[in-house]
């Protein structure tokens, strides 16, 4: 710089910007040339300096956003073909903070780069592009029905087993041989059942949306908005939906074993020792019909608004927005989970053992000889084998519950899965969404771009920016 005549002592931080001779032997000019030539410029992100003449500069304004740090400097840019620099600022109005209910606003200073008085020659431009709100506007009212599904807590729906040996028996004699091993109830199965919030609402609804077309810098950009807010009166009520609920067992619950004398020995049933499972009873629990949670109706109000916006330069989007908000109050049904509907099977663990059918028909087993089984046979090899299999059924856990004995519903009362409790509510939830795209060099001319891109996701009082 300092050989072209140019001692670059602005006051900011700037780029240099050399008009060119377009002359490969003197492209820049020269100490005497520069005497009166001033080619290089300091282009920064407020201020234009040349050095032309005793020195000219010119300043983006207004100033004062600035230096009481309200205002975000937007460029530089540089056009080449025309040799004009582009400056601007986004700022917000004095007395208010950032994120106020007031607009920001843009001014921008296109400054053309001379070699001759004035040397610099700046157009001053601003842009008040703030979107339209869109206004609420009445749409009308509606009626329906809805139906929101629901996961309940977890709630007993069925027992397990532990066992005992009823009958301890030993060969000889074969007639009359038995060992019984029955399974009492010891703790409940729970599972969380699947349900909805079912009901009618009546519904008021306004909305509003706008698009609109600026020019800014030379630019086109296109603006849109949309605005919803629905006000409901629900009157709804909790359901159980059909749905089947899986045991961890095994199929099947064998009443007995059937020891044959052979030779071999074998079991009647063609199962070995090692072909018991470690579960019995049953393999799931099938809930047939949607059941209404007794006296579950309530009265809830939902205020609901929905919002989004953007800016584009073409199909090129610089913000896009989302929003979402929330608010219910009046009452609502929580469900509680009826955990004494059990207990009266396991203050009396044995007391279903040994009906015939229904609930507690898997909860008894024999281990018996044969008719025809003989009294010669080694002892030790009849009570070896019995004793495996038993300790082999003695393993199981066995599953049941009242379905068995056809008892598929379960809805008030003391039998219900679930109990009621009506609560006030008062509760808000939120979502936002907003991704922008700010360049902070933008050279169509040699196709270079450079920007920093965000992306900010809110859902309550949790966030996340990534940048």
């Amino acid at each position: 710089m300092p050989t072209l005549g140019i001692v670059a002592n602005q006051a900011f931080q700037a780029i240099p910007y050399v008009i060119n001779r377009n002359d490969a032997s003197d492209q820049y000019g020269n100490a005497e040339r520069n005497a009166t030539e001033k080619r290089v410029f300091a282009v920064g992100r407020s201020d234009v300096q040349s050095w032309g003449g005793s020195g000219v500069i010119e300043t983006l304004t207004p100033t004062d956003a600035r230096t009481e740090d309200r205002a975000m400097t937007i460029g530089q840019r540089v056009d080449f073909s025309t040799d004009t620099a582009w400056l601007g600022q986004l700022f917000y109005p004095s007395g208010y903070a950032w994120d106020g209910p007031g607009e920001w606003y843009f001014t921008s200073a296109q400054v053309q780069m001379l070699l001759t008085s004035t040397y610099l020659l700046k157009t001053a431009g601003n842009s008040n592009v703030a979107m339209t709100v869109p206004s609420l506007v009445y749409v009308g009212s509606t009626a329906g029905s809805h139906s929101t599904p629901q996961t309940f807590p977890a709630t007993p729906t069925g027992l397990y087993t532990t066992n005992r040996i009823e009958s301890v028996g030993s060969y000889p004699p074969a007639l009359g041989f038995r060992r019984t091993i029955q399974y009492g109830w010891a703790g409940v199965v729970t599972n969380a059942l699947a349900g909805a919030l079912k009901g009618t609402y009546t519904r008021i609804t306004y909305s509003g949306s706008v698009s609109s077309s600026e020019t800014q810098s030379g630019r086109t950009l296109d603006y849109t908005a949309s605005n919803s807010k629905d006000w409901d009166t629900r009157t709804q009520h909790s359901e159980i939906l059909a749905q089947t609920l899986p045991y961890p067992s095994n199929p099947g619950g064998e009443g007995g074993e059937i020891l044959l004398s052979g030779p071999p020995l074998s079991w009647e049933s063609g199962r070995t020792v090692g072909s018991i499972g470690s579960t019995r009873g049953k393999t799931e629990r099938v809930l047939i019909y949607d059941d209404i949670i007794f006296d579950s109706e309530v009265v809830t109000y939902y205020e609901t608004q929905n919002g989004s916006f953007s800016v584009k330069i073409g199909s090129d989007s610089l913000v896009e927005g989302v929003y979402y908000l929330e608010n219910v109050s009046g009452d609502q049904a929580v469900m509680v989970p009826n955990t004494d509907y059990y207990l009266s099977f396991l203050a009396d663990p044995y007391g279903l053992i040994g009906v015939g059918s229904g609930m507690g028909i898997y909860s008894q087993t024999h281990i018996t000889l044969s008719a025809t089984f003989p009294n010669d046979i080694d002892p030790g090899t009849v009570n070896a084998e019995v004793d495996a299999m038993v300790a082999a059924y003695q393993g199981q856990i066995c599953y049941d519950d009242e379905s068995t004995s056809g008892y598929y519903e379960r809805p008030e009362g003391y039998s219900a899965f679930y109990w009621r409790e009506k609560v006030p509510v008062s509760s808000s939830s939120s979502s936002l969404s907003w991704s922008t795209k700010d360049y902070i060099l933008y050279d169509e001319t040699n196709g270079v771009y450079i920007s920093v891109e965000s992306s900010f996701v809110g859902v309550d009082t949790s966030a996340t920016l990534d940048v």
